[in-house]
């Protein structure tokens, strides 16, 4: 509760219960102006600081995605050479086993070279039968790693946005109803408690006897209406 009673030196009891006491009401009504405009600035405050840190929270999952995305590709590509260098250390292998084993059949006997031929030819042709098999799982594989990658970045970028959107909306609620309820402490509220403004000549707010002239027009406005009136200072 805010009072201005109008004398500096007297205190009633309004003043002595009142959150905030002024000596006039014409300072009540500068004080709650000035609240509107604090409130006002709070808000505007509060609103961009979420919105900052909304949009730090989306550009750090962003990131974190996008290193989850590269350390991805990293490994598959590390999984695809590992394979191809197994490939080729296989068939090495293999040659050498077979050029080995012609060797020594080659010493023994006619026949038992031709039986060394024919077991290489079979180890070859099992070799490469076994290399596509080999070389289609690692892709299998790596497709399949991608995909659940993407799953999982989608899901993220998904779960992110969705809790932006819930702070901005609340913020904004909350701002909503701070301005009605700055809105709701205006000057007219105040005059139709059964305070008055007086104005001099010009419109000027007067806030206090000194300032008008003995005999000159006055102006003052009630939540009804306004009403003119002579001054006569010595009452």
């Amino acid at each position: 509760m805010l009072t201005g009673i109008g004398h500096e030196r007297d205190s009633t009891v309004l003043d002595e219960v009142a959150n905030i006491k002024f000596d006039t009401p014409s300072k009540v009504i500068a004080g709650i102006e000035q609240t509107i405009g604090q409130r006002v600035t709070e808000v505007k405050a509060n609103f961009e600081q979420v919105t900052s840190r909304a949009s730090k929270a989306v550009q750090s999952f962003k990131a974190k995605v996008s290193a989850l995305d590269v350390s991805v590709r990293s490994d598959a590509v590390r999984h695809l050479v590992q394979g191809r260098q197994a490939t080729s250390e296989l068939l090495s292998n293999i040659r050498i086993d077979a050029m080995q084993s012609i060797r020594i059949a080659s010493e023994q006997s006619l026949e038992t070279l031709q039986q060394v031929k024919s077991e290489a030819r079979t180890q070859m042709a099992d070799a490469r039968r076994h290399v596509p098999l080999f070389w289609n799982q690692i892709a299998l594989d790596t497709k399949h790693a991608l995909r659940a990658a993407s799953t999982r970045s989608d899901t993220l970028i998904g779960a992110v946005s969705t809790a932006a959107r819930l702070t901005v909306r609340e913020s904004a609620g909350r701002a909503e109803a701070l301005m009605r309820e700055i809105a709701g402490q205006g000057p007219e509220k105040t005059l139709s408690r059964g305070f008055a403004v007086v104005r001099g000549q010009g419109g000027k707010t007067v806030t206090g006897a000194a300032q008008v002239v003995d005999g000159g027009e006055i102006q003052i406005q009630f939540h009804d209406g306004k009403v003119q009136a002579i001054a006569d200072k010595h009452i």
